[in-house]
């Protein structure tokens, strides 16, 4: 079911608020702002926090990697959601929204003491959609493995972002088929890789770096619950 947090129409003056938004029962939160929020740019704002404790952190902060960019282009302060309604801002939208992986974050809410507008109107509601990224660039001699299971699905559909990319055949993801209820740990993950060669789809997902090929695809379906 979805939510609705907003403010004040118009908001006021001088205000600093912490709201604690929490929907239980769920690993991911879709969220986006209503086409109407319109706050004054840079000195009235949103954070999304991953805790109340600093909000000055960047890494405390959620928001996605093209809106960081798109904060870049408008002007907007890093790590923050702004703007006016007509103008260049970088709320996330019901078409391109921000999924938090998290069934619970805060939202910071700042205004200075003149020139108020209509405020914000953020719509919260619950998904299945689980997202794994590397860093933004990724580190030398990463080595991760992550086991998801969906046990209400009789299918999963893989996305990846259209910025994906690797140095060709050196750096890779690969997905791994995994007999039910054997998994206890990387040990098992690595012979199935790199013995059993039984993946989804390709053997080796890279490049695109420095301009090379690659065989990251838009989208397609694995036939399991797990992977």
């Amino acid at each position: 079911k979805m939510q609705v947090f907003e403010s004040e129409h118009p908001y006021a003056d001088k205000k600093e608020e912490w709201t604690l938004i929490e929907m239980p029962d769920c690993d991911v939160l879709k969220v986006w702002f209503d086409p109407e929020t319109s706050l004054e740019k840079n000195y009235d704002y949103i954070k999304l926090c991953k805790s109340k404790e600093n909000v000055k952190s960047l890494e405390n902060n959620y928001i996605q990697e093209d809106l960081i960019e798109s904060n870049q282009d408008s002007g907007i302060t890093e790590g923050c959601f702004s703007g006016l309604k007509n103008e260049k801002n970088n709320y996330p939208t019901e078409k391109n929204p921000l999924y938090i992986q998290s069934n619970s974050f805060w939202l910071y809410f700042k205004s200075d003491s003149e020139i108020g507008n209509w405020g914000y109107k953020l719509y919260v509601e619950k998904t299945n959609k689980y997202i794994y990224e590397t860093p933004h660039p990724y580190k030398d001699n990463m080595n991760e493995y992550h086991y998801k299971y969906f046990p209400d699905a009789n299918e999963i559909l893989i996305e990846f972002d259209p910025r994906c990319a690797t140095e060709k055949n050196y750096d890779y993801m690969q997905l791994i088929k995994i007999p039910p209820n054997d998994f206890e740990n990387e040990s098992e993950i690595i012979n199935l890789s790199m013995h059993n060669k039984n993946f989804y789809g390709e053997e080796k997902y890279s490049g695109g770096m420095h301009g090379t090929l690659h065989n990251f695809p838009s989208k397609f379906i694995i036939k399991s619950n797990h992977f």
